[in-house]
């Protein structure tokens, strides 16, 4: 996964907030909703990463 083989931290995405499927994809990657940006008529979630979640051992 990408985010395994990019260590350069933190990571920012802005999907559109009308896009909630990639909305919650990032955060169940860890990404976490740090405010909104305005891009042209639309507005989009800023969401960061600043480390990879632990594992969990099952």
């Amino acid at each position: 996964m990408f985010l395994d083989k990019e260590v350069n931290r933190p990571l920012y995405a802005d999907p559109y907030e009308g896009n909630t499927g990639s909305v919650r994809l990032l955060e169940k990657c860890g990404f976490q909703r740090i405010g909104t940006v305005v891009h042209g008529d639309d507005q989009h979630i800023m969401l960061r990463l600043d480390s990879l979640p632990a594992v969990k051992s099952t």
